[in-house]
């Protein structure tokens, strides 16, 4: 068995399904390659590491992917004897010897556990990545101390280089704070593009949760707005604004203001005071703002999320509105909306303007207050010049992160809540059975359909079909006739897999359908809808969808 046939028949004993070009990127490995070729898995295409079995495997591991001296690639499923075992495709049993490796894979299934909340799905992503959050996280801290380095050198300076001319301790004292710098530099650096990359990757696999989870909402409870379900899903974009390495590293150096109220207080005594009192006082601010902004942001972000999906039901209704003189009206709605975007988007451009405008002012207030109160105590003796100084520059360190930054981050956060609020929403709607729960995988589906006290209604309508009986037997030819609106394409879309009924049952080969893989369902059960639309792309990906692997002759 070649290295992919393996990792196929791995994920079907698994009950994970791969996509048709999965492997499509990568280069198929000779059979004596060698165990370490499965790491290309988790290299480059990003699969969880594996783990490897020592010893003999137990029971309750199988099934397993087996690296074989002799033959190769190997799916085991469980011991037939106390030295043997079963392999998948073979009818000879493999014998187990110390030249055998055995791995368990982690095949991923974005949409195997049931999050309840958007939040969660976020959260694992970043848990996943903790020690890189870590690291990061050391390189903060290490840098903030660092930071120290400048306002020391300041006091020294004034107060012992200056008046006694100790030109030879001010080039040490020079030396010694450009190292910190530039030490400090690649800290900032490499903080920078560990929480950069690792917001790309956070951002890649939540963006490829939500949309294979979108992809699995049942067709019948998917909601009619198609434009506005598409704009709930690109709210993920203001969250990801929230996750880049700017607002990270506000919240990161938040916690520091209090070692540099700390040094202030030993330094400059009662001169703590200043940044004490102004620090409470920006936070205050904040919140108060912040219950503004995130009120008017959720309703300006709604407006916008109907602004971009009535750009694509306008698009996509373009036939419709052109054949029945539409466009005026649909105009209308579009300036409704802008209106309304408007309406709501100009108290939190005007709050966040305030927010900048009082922390600026409130930033420089506690900067003049610092130097007014420090002269003071520096003329009464209690502080040195090169003191107050230091003093300063670490206020500026405290003001920083916070009054310069804590406006924009509030206007992020309360886009980020009502589009975590909306992915909620998409969390919320049905998923077709086999996509919840994995669904059964036979090998073969030869029929009959059978189908029993079928009824099916949209939503708190009255029931649309009712059928008692029936039997579809492999060979017949089935018509099914009826005047407009009698559910004819509805009663194909249940026999399809597409709607599921509201009671009743639908079997194929006695096997309930909503029951099945979603891929197995579409690999035996072919639909042709109504209206089919071409997908961005050439002709041959069009035709070629979900197949995988079609030759030209073929094609």
């Amino acid at each position: 068995m070649s290295f992919f046939n393996a990792i196929e028949s791995y994920a079907l004993e698994v009950n994970r399904a791969l996509s048709p070009d999965w492997n499509l990127h990568l280069e198929e490995p000779s059979l004596r390659s060698g165990p370490d070729v499965i790491n290309i898995l988790h290299q480059e295409l990003g699969w969880e590491p594996h783990n490897i079995v020592e010893g003999r495997p137990r029971p309750d591991q199988f099934p397993l992917i087996c690296y074989d001296t002799y033959r190769g690639w190997i799916v085991v499923l469980q011991w037939a004897s106390e030295h043997s075992m079963v392999a998948k495709g073979q009818t000879d049993l493999l014998e187990f010897n110390d030249d055998q490796t055995f791995f368990i894979l982690s095949v991923p299934d974005p949409l195997q556990e049931e999050p309840e909340t958007a939040l969660k799905v976020f959260l694992s992503a970043i848990k996943k990545r903790k020690s890189s959050l870590v690291l990061a996280g050391i390189a903060t801290v290490f840098a903030n101390l660092l930071a120290l380095a400048v306002s020391f050198y300041a006091m020294q300076l004034y107060d012992r280089v200056i008046p006694l001319g100790a030109f030879e301790t001010l080039f040490v004292l020079t030396v010694g704070v450009l190292f910190a710098l530039a030490l400090d530099l690649v800290l900032r650096s490499l903080r920078a593009v560990i929480i950069d990359v690792e917001a790309q990757n956070i951002d890649r696999e939540v963006s490829e949760y939500f949309f294979a989870r979108t992809q699995a909402i049942r067709l019948d409870a998917r909601p009619k707005m198609i434009g506005t379900l598409a704009s709930h899903l690109q709210g993920q974009d203001q969250i990801r604004q929230v996750l880049s390495s700017g607002s990270l590293f506000v919240l990161a150096d938040l916690p520091f203001a209090v070692l540099f109220l700390l040094v202030i207080a030993s330094i400059g005594g009662t001169l703590a005071i200043v940044p004490l009192v102004s620090l409470p006082i920006a936070v205050l601010f904040g919140l108060i703002l912040a219950r503004i902004i995130r009120e008017s942001s959720s309703r300006a972000l709604a407006s916008g999320n109907q602004k971009n999906g009535q750009i694509v039901e306008m698009l996509e209704a373009a036939e419709t509105l052109k054949a029945n003189r539409g466009g005026w009206f649909i105009l209308s709605r579009w300036n409704r909306l802008l209106s309304d975007i408007q309406h709501y988007d100009y108290p939190v451009k005007k709050a966040s303007a305030v927010a900048g405008t009082i922390f600026s002012t409130l930033q420089q207030a506690t900067y003049v207050a610092v130097m007014c109160y420090g002269a003071y105590l520096a003329s009464k003796a209690q502080l040195t010049t090169g003191a107050l100084l230091a003093c300063s520059i670490l206020v500026g360190r405290i003001n920083g992160p916070l009054v310069a930054q804590l406006p924009s981050l509030i206007v992020q956060w309360g886009y980020a809540r009502f589009a975590l609020e909306m992915l909620d929403n998409i969390l919320r709607l049905p998923l077709e059975a086999s996509k919840s729960r994995g669904g059964l995988r036979p090998s073969n589906l030869n029929g009959p359909i059978d189908v029993s006290g079928l009824t099916f209604r949209y939503g708190d309508n009255e029931n649309i079909i009712g059928i008692d009986n029936l039997k579809i037997s492999p060979g017949d030819r089935v018509a099914i006739i009826g005047p407009v609106g009698s559910g004819k394409s509805t009663l194909l879309k249940i026999l399809a897999g597409l709607y599921k009924p509201s009671t009743g049952k639908v079997t194929i080969s006695g096997i309930d359908l909503f029951k099945l893989a979603e891929d197995i369902t579409r690999q035996h059960i072919g639909y042709l809808p109504q209206d089919v639309r071409m997908l961005r792309g050439n002709l041959r990906e069009n035709l070629t969808m979900g197949l995988g692997g079609i030759e030209d002759n073929a094609l």
